[in-house]
């Protein structure tokens, strides 16, 4: 009770210091609109459902979040709807790595299998990167008994210093990524690297109701307004990339079927094929085939969660 009273004594004088602190920006109580869900604060608020939902929708929300926190295992298995992972996976369910819907937490010793995060592997093509011809789009570093997994990704840190502005020291870490012990051969001079964290998963409905012409105009890739903000759109044939950290996705349904494949090794209608490559012969052995490992129904519900 004295530690609380201290912190709330620490917080009001603070507040008392800052007085803006104290005021909701415009935005920032209801930052999706009447969608927003503010009954539960906390780690906890990204668990929500949209507050506009029937009950219906909502109802088939949480059968969604069900199967979003299933951890799947290898097929054959009692469990019908839920078995099919692997051969190669970086998790066992969607919130290993999207825990309470937040973003992933940092490795802690940068040892694998660093479940959250992932390696992207990609070659020069010519029209730009192509998938890794040996290990596909990304690292799997787990994988089925008697199945041998990609490779093992470690992380190192350097210590950098600087000074801000005012005079003030700082510190940070600078990652250093490192892809060992590949099964069938190595890298080449050529793979090109690139780590992605799990993000969060709040809004991403949102995010697919935003017209195309909206996105062009605020992507700014020559920084004309100075601010030193840019994007690009990322193209996919007609279509524009709106998930993924490099809009490698173009809609909810795309993105969960290639988490679904690349992830979890889980086949479904949209991504018939996981990230098995003709090179891995015991990758292939073990791909069971036949029908895609999560329904249609399953698939439908985990996208309504998402």
């Amino acid at each position: 009770m004295r530690a609380l009273v201290a912190a709330m004594a620490c917080l009001a004088i603070a507040c008392a210091e800052h007085p803006e602190w104290d005021e909701v920006q415009p935005g920032e109580w209801l930052p999706g609109g009447a969608t927003t869900n503010v009954v539960m604060t906390g780690r906890n608020s990204f668990l929500l459902p949209a507050a506009t939902l029937g009950p219906a929708d909502e109802q088939d929300f949480y059968s969604g979040n069900a199967f979003f926190n299933q951890s799947w295992v290898q097929a054959p298995a009692s469990t019908e709807a839920r078995d099919g992972l692997g051969p190669l996976f970086n998790a066992r369910s969607c919130s290993g790595c999207h825990f309470r819907d937040g973003r992933a937490a940092p490795p802690d010793d940068g040892t694998g299998p660093l479940v959250g995060l992932l390696m992207r592997v990609s070659v020069p093509g010519e029209a730009g990167p192509v998938p890794h011809p040996v290990y596909g789009g990304q690292i799997q570093d787990q994988a089925l008994p008697d199945v041998p997994v990609e490779a093992t990704v470690s992380i190192t840190w350097e210590e950098r210093s600087g000074t801000f502005d005012d005079g003030t020291p700082y510190t940070l870490r600078a990652p250093r990524y490192t892809v060992s012990d590949t099964a069938h051969g190595p890298l080449g001079d050529d793979t090109l690297l690139s780590p992605r964290t799990a993000p969060s998963m709040q809004g991403l409905g949102l995010l697919e109701a935003i017209q195309e012409a909206d996105l062009v105009a605020a992507s700014d890739p020559d920084d004309l307004d100075g601010d030193g903000i840019s994007g690009r759109i990322q193209r996919h044939g007609e279509l524009v990339g709106r998930f993924g950290w490099k809009g490698d996705a173009t809609s909810i349904p795309d993105q969960v079927a290639k988490a679904f494949a690349g992830d979890m090794g889980l086949t479904s209608s949209l991504s018939e094929l996981d990230d098995c490559t003709e090179a891995q012969d015991d990758c292939l052995d073990a791909a069971p085939g036949g029908e895609p490992e999560v329904s249609d129904a399953i698939f439908d519900l985990v996208v309504l969660y998402s």
